[in-house]
């Protein structure tokens, strides 16, 4: 923890010192606090990333996308699915899971998604790959690369703002 003690006088000069000191400790605070933001945003997006690649879906990340808004000090990290078989539908399929193999889990259901819609699940269903054969499946189990992620950047939250902090604010001290 970042301490240090400022003698102040009764005097102006030394009232407008103090000031000036305490109006720069908020403009840096403030500053790593925006740090924070954007470092666990881009930190989530990269975890993200590594849990698709570790499920083989390496081919699909470009559907992935990560923004942070200087102005509202937001970040996010989301999927463009621009309809069936983009690349963000299918990392969309594999987060939540399909047909009966994702109902294994309640993790769709809890986030208002139906991954047996068709009732087809415990029948299966063929689907085309690129080669043109059809494959069977009952589906595919969820894989949870979005909720792993951002459970893993709720873990390390505090670490990120403390080295932030001591970036901006503690180099005030120096």
């Amino acid at each position: 923890m970042l301490k240090k003690k400022i003698a102040i006088e009764l005097s102006i000069k030394s009232l407008n010192e103090a000031e000036k000191l305490l109006k720069d400790f908020e403009d840096s605070y403030k500053q790593g606090i925006r740090n924070s933001i954007k470092a666990a945003t881009e930190g989530l997006y990269q975890k993200v990333l590594t849990y698709c690649y570790e499920n083989r879906l390496g081919e699909y990340v470009g559907g992935i996308h990560w923004e942070y808004d200087e102005l509202k000090n937001v970040g996010r990290v989301w999927v463009r699915g621009e309809g069936k078989g983009s690349d963000g539908f299918i990392i969309i399929l594999n987060e939540f899971g399909t047909g009966k193999m994702g109902t294994q889990d309640d993790y769709a259901s809890r986030h208002g998604y139906t991954v047996n819609e068709s009732g087809k699940g415990e029948t299966g269903w063929a689907f085309p790959t690129k080669t043109g054969e059809f494959k069977w499946t009952h589906g595919i189990p969820s894989r949870h690369m979005f909720y792993q992620a951002f459970k893993d950047i709720k873990e390390e939250f505090g670490d990120i703002i403390n080295i932030e902090l001591q970036g901006t604010v503690g180099r005030l001290y120096d």
